[in-house]
């Protein structure tokens, strides 16, 4: 393997092309139309203003005789790296939207047979590519050790805690669940669909082992409850089918226009992949059409894993761990997730064959999930793990932010989930390929290995709603230790945030000062946070405010002064400017929608504090039972429950 861990890739298009599927879709090609139908043709998918057909070449028009045509391209197409002399590099495409030729045809093989010999992607199967050694008699003796360690995804990213504190919120997301497999679905599971290009099924024998879309769909359901609706759709016509890349492009492409665009998707998830599959213009116009019209304009948010090294198919001297600019998840409409461990560092498994890391790096990776093995107590147990389970998890804490705050745009969501993750301290202390290489955080705070860090879903889902929350968070040191469980008790700036959240629903005030609390948490509030997103200025007086607050009740803070014996004036002037920021803000354009709400709000809070002293306002901060009325000596309350293993939910899901 190579150990240098070089941004680059030798792609060798290794699969041949089925010969079912040369007699299926040899003269056929992809159309795509956007605003205006093509008359006399029945689309396969429409989302937004794209009609996609599936026509005969033959009937395909040209874009000078129909203006609304964006491309044309053949459901088989001609590869690049046919050879391991031409291999295909980093940011090379693999479709070259050139016709199928013959003698690339002429090669063709008949598909796998059922399941014999076959290579479904997901949990760690061993792949053809991989060094396979004689195994070695077992000696009894030998003290038997786990191969890593079963422990619960939902604690490592908050979920768990998360789960408590939305328990009582009646909206649901929507999750499409984009897989290969959905065998041995529990009962109460929705229907699974299948919307890609249609073609003879298979015959062979549907496996009894739970999918890997089944324990995709299983991990969201689990973490979200009955906060979640899903929506399953395989991407082959039939379990015992195995996907194929050379038409699996098309069959996302129909798949995710027909779950956003029908069904009406808010997440989407798509945890299998290769390196092969490529991302075709058609594909592209997809995802692009997905973000701008997805949840009423708000964009639909796609999830991807970056998989692992097997998805590469290099033929070189070495192995390489670097994902192709030209793949799915290497799109800008995209959510690449990879996979951390225990303690946030680059996820490997350590086995005989040395420390091999279960993902890719990648510029494009955006967030990583926990790849660590985890038990799926909807399926009895069954595990789950690598980049697969990782994506599975961010998903869940995507669809928990939009529950929270269903207003923000995809981009929006992806910067709430980038900049409250956890940052280990060590980007990778393994041993094994890429571990010397790539280990450094740039000035934006992004590592090819790591991306932003691992997620913290109840972080996100705090700093969506509430712009004070998020600008606590924001002053957690960089980086950090992660935490293992209970994410609430992982640093005291997060309880400080915590103690804001809980402290704004609780009926603590009276008179004016409570409606206008009540006013902020249900109507003022989620707009902030979409301000402080967006604006330097105010985020950077409010990240002030929140630093204060955070040395004054942190575990730097010394005793507590007495009552009235300082007039706090300073204080006064800061949270005036604060106000003063936002205002200028709400004069943007970009903020008319939230204007309306804010700035009603803001005058009467004005009105408030112009006959409030600097004094009254640290005392409405900092008294007992106020906002951070705690001492250092005195241990806070506890706002959520502390994390336990959940009661079982049974085996039906939405529990």
């Amino acid at each position: 393997m190579s150990r240098d861990g070089s941004y680059r890739r030798k792609l060798v298009a290794d699969e041949k092309v089925p010969q079912a599927l040369i007699k299926r879709f040899w003269d056929q090609v992809i159309v795509v139309c956007r605003g205006k139908a093509l008359p006399g043709e029945q689309p396969v998918a429409r989302l937004g203003d794209l009609f996609l057909y599936e026509l005969p070449r033959e009937r395909a028009p040209r874009k000078e005789d129909a203006p609304q045509v964006v491309c044309v391209e053949p459901v088989l197409c001609q590869r690049r790296g046919a050879s391991p002399d031409s291999p295909v590099g980093i940011d090379d495409e693999v479709c070259s939207g050139e016709p199928l030729d013959r003698r690339t045809a002429a090669l063709a093989e008949h598909p796998p047979s059922a399941r014999a010999g076959g290579t479904r992607g997901g949990l760690r199967a061993r792949k053809p590519r991989e060094r396979v050694e004689v195994e070695d008699e077992e000696d009894t003796r030998e003290v038997h050790l786990q191969a890593e360690p079963l422990i619960s995804g939902l604690q490592l990213l908050g979920l768990h805690d998360l789960y408590h504190l939305q328990k009582e919120l009646k909206t649901q997301v929507k999750v499409a669940v984009l897989d290969e497999s959905f065998a041995g679905l529990p009962p109460g599971f929705p229907p699974v669909r299948f919307q890609g290009l249609q073609r003879p099924s298979s015959l062979g024998v549907v496996p009894r082992e739970p999918g890997h879309g089944t324990r995709m769909a299983a991990v969201v359901q689990e973490a979200l409850g009955k906060g979640v609706e899903l929506g399953l759709y395989r991407l082959v016509p039939s379990e015992p089918d195995d996907i194929s890349s050379w038409i699996a492009a098309a069959d996302v492409a129909m798949t995710l226009a027909h779950a956003v665009g029908d069904w009406g998707a808010d997440v989407v998830l798509i945890a299998s992949g290769d390196g092969l599959w490529g991302t075709p213009r058609y594909l592209r116009e997809v995802l692009r059409e997905a973000r701008r019209s997805g949840r009423g304009g708000n964009g639909a948010v796609i999830v991807a894993a970056v998989g692992d090294a097997s998805w590469n198919h290099d033929k070189g001297a070495g192995t390489s761990f670097a994902m192709g600019a030209d793949e799915l998840a290497a799109q800008p409409w995209v959510i690449a997730v990879g996979a951390s461990d225990v303690a946030g560092q680059w996820h490997r498994v350590f086995d005989r064959h040395g420390a091999r890391p279960t993902g890719r790096f990648s510029p494009s990776l955006s967030v990583c999930g926990s790849g660590e093995q985890y038990r799926i107590e909807l399926l009895n147990d069954a595990a789950m793990d690598d980049t697969s389970g990782s994506a599975a998890l961010v998903v869940a804490a995507a669809a928990a932010v939009l529950r929270e705050a269903p207003d923000l745009d995809a981009d929006e969501l992806r910067a709430l989930l980038q900049w409250t993750a956890d940052v280990p301290p060590v980007v990778d202390s393994g041993a094994g390929p890429c571990a010397d290489a790539l280990n450094e955080w740039d000035r934006l705070g992004h590592n090819p290995k790591l991306g932003y860090g691992r997620v913290n879903a109840l972080a996100a889902v705090l700093a969506a709603g509430d712009p004070v929350c998020a600008a606590l968070l924001l002053t957690r040191p960089r980086p950090a230790g992660v935490p293992l469980r209970n994410a609430a008790y992982s640093h005291p700036k997060f309880l400080l945030a915590l103690s804001w959240y809980m402290w704004t629903r609780s009926p603590g005030l009276e008179g004016p000062a409570q409606e206008l609390l009540r006013e902020y948490r249900e109507k003022v509030a989620p707009a902030l946070a979409r301000i402080l997103l967006h604006s330097w200025r105010w985020r950077d007086a409010m990240v002030w405010l929140a630093r204060h607050v955070a040395l004054l009740r942190g575990p730097e803070a010394l005793s507590p002064d007495p009552q009235h014996k300082h007039d706090h004036g300073a204080l006064h002037h800061r949270v005036e400017y604060a106000l003063d920021s936002l205002r200028d803000e709400l004069r943007s354009p970009a903020f008319s929608r939230e204007a309306k709400v804010v700035l009603p709000w803001l005058e009467s809070l004005d009105a408030l504090l112009s006959r409030a002293t600097g004094s009254a306002l640290h005392q409405f901060l900092f008294a007992p039972m106020a906002a951070f009325g705690f001492t250092r000596t005195t241990v806070p309350p506890p706002n959520l429950p502390v994390a336990s293993p959940r009661p079982r939910p049974g085996r039906s899901p939405g529990a």
